[in-house]
């Protein structure tokens, strides 16, 4: 199975929303608002109102793995003005978190980091409002 992004219409709104502010702002953000372009036009959009339980959302909480150390991270993407690293939040707007926005659950995602490094993570588990658990087998 490919790497297939689905977001939710709500999510690819907010996405459009922060990629327009963002190309608006200079040419230092420029390369941020692309990257959500290109996440916006690479994905499936849902029809208002749906979601797949299997596919990374806002406000979902998601456990990866990173291959090369094998550790693993629990994180919930948000909003910029909602983002918390010692609570878990995890702004839309970092690497990791729009290497695994709309990525369902076994997908292996190379994240982008500063100074040419990149992070190679395994999708492992997605969690909705309920928590009703979507897991990946190991």
């Amino acid at each position: 199975m490919k790497n297939e992004r689905i977001l939710t219409y709500n999510d690819a709104a907010t996405i459009a929303r922060l990629s327009e502010h963002l190309l608006r702002l200079a040419a230092t953000q420029t390369n941020l608002g692309e990257q959500l372009l290109e996440l916006l036009a690479i994905s499936t959009i849902l029809p208002p109102g749906e979601h797949d339980p299997q596919h990374v959302a806002l406000y979902t909480e998601i456990r990866y793995t990173e291959l090369t150390s094998d550790q693993e991270h629990t994180i919930t993407i948000v909003q910029p003005q909602e983002s918390d690293f010692d609570r878990g939040n995890i702004s839309i707007l970092t690497p990791v978190a729009i290497a695994l926005m709309g990525c369902h659950i076994g997908a292996v995602v190379t994240a982008p980091l500063p100074f040419g490094r990149t992070q190679v993570l395994r999708l492992t588990h997605v969690c909705r409002n309920d928590c009703s658990l979507a897991t990946q087998e190991r």
